[in-house]
């Protein structure tokens, strides 16, 4: 197995999207957001795949945190890696209503922390050129994105309702 693919292999075993440890409803929706936008790039691509986003519990922490895993199915070249790496942090920007400038995202994925140890190692070399595409599908599949985490996060929003009303087996 090459490192790519045991890198690969790790994203797909699940990275924490960064951002994800705020409890309230925003950072669900970023999370979902986060991994849905990698899924609309990989298809951009040809590839297919699927999205988990689990509620983790974290004891002596009151809030909620969440972490999203997106796996691909499919064959991907490594420029497309490294673009569909990015799209989940590029998307939450977006999503956070932050300037859509290539160059200025750029700097900003070059930032310790950024990107997830999965994001960063898939996206490794990545450049301006690599921003400006991923900014490109994810404009192309933003009404997709959004309608894809709405729903999941409301599906998982009402079941962790539903969930607490539940009285506990004797």
């Amino acid at each position: 197995m090459s490192a790519g693919s045991r890198l690969r292999a790790q994203h797909d075993a699940g990275c924490e999207a960064p951002g994800a440890d705020s409890g309230d409803d925003r950072a669900l929706r970023a999370t979902c957001v986060h991994e849905f936008a990698h899924l609309a790039v990989a298809r951009h691509f040809g590839a297919c795949g699927f999205v988990t986003v689990q509620r983790l519990h974290v004891a002596g922490t009151p809030r909620a945190t969440w972490q999203g895993r997106f796996q691909l199915f499919g064959e991907l070249d490594d420029d497309a890696w490294r673009i569909v790496a990015i799209a989940g942090t590029l998307a939450e920007q977006l999503l956070a209503g932050r300037e859509a400038e290539a160059t200025s995202l750029h700097r900003l994925l070059r930032m310790p922390g950024a990107l997830s140890y999965c994001d960063r190692a898939l996206a490794r070399g990545f450049d301006r050129d690599h921003v400006a595409s991923c900014v490109d599908a994810l404009r192309d599949a933003w009404r997709t994105i959004i309608g894809d985490a709405s729903e999941r996060a409301e599906d998982i929003g009402s079941r962790l309702v539903s969930m607490r009303g539940r009285a506990l087996p004797r």
